[in-house]
């Protein structure tokens, strides 16, 4: 399938809009499946004829319904025939209502939960001219993320200008500036994703979309208390620069990533996450504990960015994207570690859906 994406002049038309709670009653359970889990923004747009609406509350109700994939049909005009844009924003939408869907694998018969404008009557005459409703993902974190990287950018360009007395070496100056100064810099990285969020060429996660920006908020605050306070670059400045710049690798491979059947651009890629915590000395499982982890890149901030599982132990499971993370357990609301922090490197292989960990109590 050849994704349709909005050109420049069109994108200049689509505003903020409508930012809805929807609800279908009778989708699988999981993290991210059912409209009620979702945050989609919704815009009226006619491509043929270039302009969008912004779309009075209530005045379209999107609901989800289980389809057969026919032999003739792609997802694209699936998505059409159900008064949907087609494109990466509102594939993001289908995979995550289908939490075990394959691009790579779809095949005629497969049935599908889709989104569809259950209710057109206010707009019927703009549906019946080519309208369509177009749908995006974690609109307000995407404008966030777009934010706090133009402020990295700007602050990005100063770097190379830092003093070596800001430095407590030669040498670490030149490892902090390689990290972030290179042709593949970790700006220019971001700036794929940019370009991926604007142009609405394919799904990204809300947990991968939530860890760039807060890898982007925590360099631009380094950057900008050396550079602007005069400030020292120490060693864990350093090292989280240089874990940002690894992370950031994992995730550029995945925008690389071949497309599935049709051209469908690819779920995200992520992995199910077992944990048991164990109690060595007695050999058995110990319960009511929570799973906490946090990209590695951002353990020294993990007081307000470590992440927990939903259910308690053991064993507890979860959902992660690619990345490398640290994994620990403690109590209910307490994330300081009860037992041995692990690296956990979650890469998505194939016949590998599936990795189990064990945390030994201290």
């Amino acid at each position: 399938m050849k994704s349709i994406r909005l050109n420049s002049g069109h994108m200049r038309l689509l505003p903020l809009v409508l930012m809805i709670c929807l609800f279908y009653p009778g989708l699988a359970s999981g993290q991210e499946t059912g409209l009620a889990s979702l945050n989609i923004a919704l815009t009226l747009i006619n491509q043929r004829e270039g302009f969008s609406r912004i779309l009075p509350p209530g005045s379209v109700e999107l609901a989800a319904q289980k389809v057969s994939l026919k032999e003739a049909d792609s997802l694209e005009k699936l998505l059409v025939s159900q008064g949907i844009f087609a494109d990466g924003e509102s594939i993001g939408v289908v995979y995550r209502l289908n939490p075990a869907l394959d691009a790579k694998a779809i095949k005629a018969g497969a049935e599908i939960m889709v989104p569809f404008v259950r209710d057109k009557k206010q707009f019927a005459g703009e549906f019946d001219k080519g309208g369509l409703v177009a749908l995006t993902l974690d609109k307000e974190e995407k404008q966030e993320f777009i934010k706090v990287l133009k402020e990295l950018e700007a602050v990005t360009a100063s770097v190379a200008k830092l003093p070596p007395q800001q430095f407590y070496s030669v040498a670490e100056r030149d490892t902090f500036i390689k990290s972030i100064k290179t042709t593949k810099s970790i700006v220019d990285k971001m700036e794929s994703f940019k370009v991926v969020i604007k142009e609405r060429t394919r799904p990204v996660s809300s947990e991968t979309l939530q860890t760039i920006t807060s890898e982007a908020k925590q360099l631009n605050s380094i950057l900008h208390d050396v550079i602007k306070n005069n400030g020292k670059v120490n060693k864990n400045d350093i090292e989280t620069a240089v874990l940002i710049s690894k992370d950031m690798d994992i995730k550029m491979k995945n925008l690389a990533e071949t497309k599935g059947f049709g051209g469908l651009p690819s779920r995200w890629p992520d992995v199910l996450v077992t944990v048991k915590t164990i109690d060595v000395q007695k050999n058995k499982e110990i319960d009511n504990l929570r799973v906490y982890y946090v990209p590695q890149a951002l353990w020294n901030y993990r007081a307000s960015e470590a992440k927990s599982f939903d259910r308690l132990t053991s064993p507890a499971d979860r959902v992660l994207p690619e990345a490398d993370y640290y994994i620990w357990a403690g109590k209910l609301e307490d994330s300081n570690p009860l037992t041995e922090r692990k690296s956990l490197e979650v890469r998505k292989v194939t016949g590998k859906e599936k990795i189990e960990l064990d945390l030994a109590i201290k």
